[in-house]
C-alpha cells in the first residue's frame, strides 16, 4: 500500500528582499578619489576587488581591495598620462582566483588605443600597460571588454572603426601567455547582417573552447542583440543567432550592452529592448550553448513604463542575479532581480540602493559566489562609490538542490499542474501561478 506525504515549499518565483540578509552600505570612494562607473570582481577567498575611473585631473583608474577585514583606501593602478575614458566607455575587469585583467581605452593616444593591465596577487600590484589594439593610422578603437579562459589567459574584445568612425566591427584577440602577447585580430561580428551598433560595448564569455561574443547590432536601425559563437577558443567565429524575437526599430545608438552567463547547457543573456510599444525593459533569453537554438525570451520586470538600462548579470548555475538602473520613480535608481530556481524563473525586482540616500543612484555592477551577491553602484548626489552585499537567509539557502533542479525542469517546460513521475519515492509537483510549489512524495 502506498501512502501520500505532502510537503509544501513556499518558493515564490520572485522572492522579496526579506529573503536577503543585507550588509551595511560601505563608502568605497568619493570626491577627489573619483566616482566614475565602478566594476567589481572576486579574488581568492571571495575577496572583492573594485575599480572605477577618477575623471578629474590627473585621470586614472583607482581601486580598493578587501583585505579580509576592511577595504583599502583608494589607490591608482594605472601609470599617469594615459587618460582612461570614463562613463559608458569606462574600463572592464575579469578575475580568476588572484589573477585580474583590466582593459581600458586610452584617449591620450592618437585615434585611441586599447590597453590591458594585469595583476597576479589579487589586485595589490599591476603590470605596466600592454597594448592590445593595432597600431594603425587607418583605424580608431573604443569600448573594450575582457574575459578569462579556463587556463587563466585573457580574451579581449573591442570596437574598431575607420578614422571617420564608420564601419564598426567587434574585434576579438586571444592570449596564450597571460596577456604578454595577443594573437591575430578576428572580426567576430562579420557574420550578422548590417553592422554592430557603433556605441554599444560587446560582452564576451568563455568556457573551455567555447567563446561567445554578445553584441547589439544595427541592421537599418533594427537594434537586435546577437550572439557569435566560437568553438576553438576565439580563433574563429563560425555561427551566430539573433536573440530578439521582436525587432527593435530605433534610430539612435542605445549604448547598452547585452550581458551573459552560462547556466548548465544554456547561455543566458540579459539586455535592454524597446521593441514592444517603445517600452525599454529588461529581457532575459536563453539559447543552447552548442547549437544556439533559442529556448525562451522573458520580460523580467514588466512595469509598462520608464527606461530600464545597463544590465549586469552574475550567478552560478540556477542561482542568478541581475542588476540594472531605471527611472520608474522619477529619478534613476538601481534594482535587483534574482532567483535560485534557474534563469526561467527570474522576474520582478527589489530596490538595492540605500533608501536613506536621496537623488540618482546609477551604474550598478554585481559579482556572485557562495550564496552572496556583491554589488557596487554610484551615489550621484554624494559623488560616491557604494558597496553592499546580499546573502541568502537560511530558509532560501537550505533548499535541497534536487528540488530546485526538478522545479526548474518543470518551469522551463512551461507546465502548470500535476506532473506524474512513475517512480516510487519520486516527488510529484503542483506548481501554481503565484509561484508556490506543492511537493508530493509517494512512499511504499
Amino acid at each position: 500500500m502506498k501512502r501520500l506525504f505532502l510537503l509544501f515549499l513556499f518558493l515564490p518565483v520572485l522572492s522579496s528582499s526579506q529573503d536577503f540578509l543585507w550588509s551595511d552600505y560601505t563608502l568605497i570612494s568619493s570626491g577627489s578619489d573619483g566616482y566614475g562607473r565602478p566594476r567589481i570582481c572576486l579574488t581568492q577567498n571571495n575577496n572583492p576587488f573594485i575599480i572605477w575611473t577618477k575623471d578629474n585631473s590627473p585621470k586614472t583608474i583607482n581601486a580598493s581591495k578587501w583585505d579580509g577585514n576592511s577595504f583599502s583606501l583608494p589607490y591608482s593602478i594605472l601609470t599617469n598620462g594615459l587618460n582612461p575614458a570614463g562613463g559608458w566607455q569606462a574600463p572592464e575587469i575579469s578575475s580568476l582566483n588572484d589573477t585580474i585583467y583590466v582593459v581600458f581605452v586610452s584617449t591620450s593616444i592618437t585615434n585611441n588605443a586599447i590597453f590591458l593591465i594585469r595583476s597576479f596577487d589579487g589586485g595589490w600590484n599591476f603590470s605596466d600597460t600592454i597594448r592590445v589594439s593595432g597600431n594603425s593610422n587607418l583605424n580608431r578603437y573604443n569600448l573594450p571588454n575582457v574575459t578569462i579562459n579556463d587556463l587563466g589567459h585573457p580574451i579581449v574584445t573591442y570596437m574598431e572603426y575607420e578614422l571617420n568612425w564608420h564601419n564598426p566591427r567587434h574585434i576579438v584577440k586571444t592570449s596564450n601567455d597571460f596577456g604578454t602577447t595577443f594573437g591575430s585580430a578576428v572580426n567576430a561580428s562579420n557574420l550578422s547582417p548590417g553592422e554592430p551598433c557603433d556605441c554599444c560595448r560587446s560582452d564576451i564569455i568563455s568556457s573551455g573552447n567555447d567563446v561567445y561574443l554578445l553584441y547589439r547590432n544595427n541592421d537599418i536601425n533594427i537594434r537586435d542583440s546577437y550572439i557569435s559563437y566560437s568553438n576553438d577558443g576565439g580563433l574563429t567565429f563560425s555561427s551566430f543567432v539573433d536573440i530578439d524575437f521582436v525587432s527593435w526599430n530605433f534610430p539612435n545608438c542605445p549604448s547598452s550592452t547585452p550581458r551573459g552567463m552560462i547556466s548548465g547547457d544554456s547561455l543566458v543573456v540579459a539586455r535592454r529592448s524597446g521593441a514592444i510599444n517603445n517600452i525599454n525593459e529588461m529581457y532575459l533569453s536563453a539559447v543552447n550553448r552548442f547549437d544556439l537554438q533559442f529556448t525562451y525570451n522573458n520580460v523580467i520586470d514588466p512595469l509598462g513604463f520608464g527606461l530600464q538600462d545597463y544590465p549586469e548579470l552574475a550567478g552560478n548555475e540556477d542561482t542568478i542575479g541581475l542588476v540594472w538602473q531605471d527611472n520608474r520613480n522619477g529619478i534613476l535608481d538601481c534594482y535587483l532581480s534574482y532567483t535560485v530556481l534557474g534563469p526561467s524563473s527570474l522576474n520582478g525586482s527589489i530596490k538595492l540602493t540605500d533608501s536613506s540616500s536621496l537623488g540618482n543612484q546609477t551604474d550598478p555592477d554585481v559579482s556572485y559566489s557562495n550564496k552572496i551577491f556583491y554589488i557596487v553602484y554610484i551615489d550621484n548626489t554624494n559623488h560616491a562609490i557604494m558597496y553592499v552585499t546580499a546573502s541568502f537567509n537560511e530558509d532560501i539557502s537550505s533548499i535541497n538542490i534536487q528540488d530546485i533542479e526538478k522545479r526548474y525542469l518543470l518551469e522551463t517546460r512551461n507546465i502548470l499542474g500535476e506532473i506524474c513521475l512513475p517512480v516510487t519515492n519520486t516527488p510529484l509537483f503542483y506548481i501554481y501561478n503565484d509561484g508556490t510549489v506543492e511537493k508530493k512524495i509517494i512512499i511504499e
